[in-house]
């Protein structure tokens, strides 16, 4: 059995109907997680999650991406949520709204203007993880992980299917990568 005061959170972004991809991922994990957040572009997806065994019952946070509008019935999920979990405030978002594919820059710092220590996006299909130190309004410097699950539906870096890990404890966020 895991250290209670250690949560592993599935994170999952850009799945674009890859369904099967799912099941792919929790035969993958070696952990129950203790949370699941998606990060847009394939919300429909998400429904999928409660016909698997060891992800049934687990907590589902979201939120809704640039495609998910066309063909999601739950395309009213909102498009960035700031999260406290855990005793970590997790801002997610898909991106498009914050040009991430042009820059993080933007998206960070409303991270960190929101008290976040845990910025997670999608939207690029790319997988990515580092921490950066920014200045919030009261000019505190705030360590942010920055990080991206890259696509599980449709990778765009020759890395495979991918998902990611973000790992909560009392002293900090860790990010890891998998794939399938």
């Amino acid at each position: 059995m895991g250290n209670p005061n250690v949560k592993d959170c599935l994170v999952l972004s850009d799945t674009h109907g890859h369904e099967r991809l799912l099941w792919k991922v929790a035969k993958t994990i070696n952990f129950r997680p203790a949370a699941i957040l998606f990060l847009g572009d394939g919300l429909r997806d998400m429904e999928v999650l409660s016909s698997i065994p060891s992800l049934r019952d687990v907590p589902l946070w979201a939120v809704s991406g640039n495609c998910d509008s066309f063909f999601s019935l739950r395309a009213t999920e909102s498009m960035t949520r700031v999260l406290p979990l855990f005793g970590h405030k997790i801002f997610m978002t898909h991106g498009h709204l914050y040009g991430v594919r042009g820059g993080l820059d933007v998206a960070v710092q409303n991270a960190v203007e929101a008290g976040a220590d845990v910025f997670l996006y999608g939207h690029t299909h790319v997988a990515e993880e580092h921490t950066v130190a920014l200045s919030d309004a009261q000019g505190q410097e705030r360590c942010v992980l920055v990080a991206n699950p890259g696509s599980l539906g449709e990778p765009r870096d020759g890395g495979g299917h991918r998902f990611g890990v973000l790992t909560l404890t009392a002293d900090g966020a860790l990010f890891g990568h998998g794939q399938v």
